[in-house]
């Protein structure tokens, strides 16, 4: 999967409350990827440095974590 065919979340859509509540759901390495991502704009590459995981291995993890919040929404 290549960083532009990432999973899509766009957090505006969603009160800061809510979105905390979502996010809380999340394994913390999961909601740590979440966070650098989507909140600090950091790409896959910038995220895996100070880790030493593959660009792979983060972006899989994104889409882990946006299915798990996409069926939380939808419960």
């Amino acid at each position: 999967m290549r960083e532009e065919d990432e999973p899509e979340l766009n957090p505006d859509d969603f009160s800061e409350v809510d979105m905390k509540e979502l996010l809380q759901s999340l394994p913390a390495d999961l909601r740590d990827t979440v966070h650098k991502r989507y909140w600090l704009g950091l790409t896959s590459r910038q995220i895996t440095e100070p880790l030493g995981l593959s660009d792979a291995t983060i972006r899989c993890r994104l889409r882990t974590a946006i299915h798990l919040l996409r069926n939380q929404i939808n419960e």
